[in-house]
């Protein structure tokens, strides 16, 4: 069973699940409510990072290309 990570919408703050391998560096982001197109960079992708160490520990982490 694959892990997901809610992310909510900086535009409608409607929570969506994206797997957690998705949340990388660069990745795209698309709501399925409003149809906001993100790219998950800079201080964002460092949020959702120290997020997912919470939830998961900081061995399981996805990489970032710059990793």
């Amino acid at each position: 069973m694959n892990k997901t990570f809610p992310f909510s919408c900086p535009v409608c703050a409607r929570i969506n699940e994206y797997p957690l391998t998705a949340m990388v560096e660069g990745a795209e982001l698309k709501c399925p409510f409003c149809k906001c197109e993100i790219k998950l960079h800079g201080h964002m992708l460092a949020y959702v990072q120290k997020e997912i160490e919470k939830l998961t520990g900081p061995e399981q982490r996805p990489l970032s290309e710059s990793d």
